[in-house]
């Protein structure tokens, strides 16, 4: 009983000190990883209907502009073994890289705080060479470790549009870690 009161206490004192870094001037750099189900149909229809899953890790870097607001880059590399109804499974190899905005709503000092933004990024796949502009937006909360650690929970939504007029339309959820370098 005494070891779990030190071990609540211990928590409790170290929350308590946790303060995000999200004002202006300071660096997020961080990442995260996923794992999507995914559904594309082609409007011509001369194509058959792709479906598979997706793995997913996306390294990114970000610049608060002002207090809560973060500007920045990120890439992903997916690896996505589909099958379509015609043909035996494939693996597709894809690099996607382009610039997000991050805000965050609840105050800085906030232990739990909770972000949105929104992201334009271009996708090049291998090994068909297709390149494909995507739109997201994505959100949820960020729990502050300590002053320069939060684990975060990201619930996204993506769409785009390839050059053969594939529409794809992901719902993921992603769990991801962002280290923030104060001034």
């Amino acid at each position: 009983m005494k070891r779990a009161i030190m071990i609540l206490l211990n928590c409790t004192l170290l929350s308590l000190a946790a303060r995000g870094q999200i004002t202006k001037g300071n660096w997020m750099v961080g990442g995260d990883a996923s794992f999507s189900l995914d559904h594309t149909h082609y409007v011509n229809d001369e194509l058959p209907t792709d479906h598979g899953y997706r793995a997913l890790i996306s390294p990114g870097v970000g610049y608060f502009l002002t207090d809560k607001l973060a500007a920045g880059l990120k890439t992903d590399f997916s690896f996505q073994p589909y099958q379509n109804a015609t043909g035996p499974t494939e693996t597709k190899y894809t690099l996607i890289a382009g610039p997000f905005l991050r805000y965050y709503f609840l105050p800085a000092e906030n232990i739990i705080n909770i972000f949105g933004g929104a992201a334009y990024e271009h996708r090049f796949r291998l090994p068909y060479g297709i390149s494909s502009n995507i739109y997201s937006v994505f959100g949820g909360p960020a729990f502050f470790i300590n002053s320069s650690v939060a684990a975060e929970l990201l619930a996204q939504f993506e769409y785009s549009k390839d050059q053969e007029n594939g529409k794809t339309k992901i719902f993921r959820l992603n769990a991801s870690l962002q280290i923030y370098l104060k001034k």
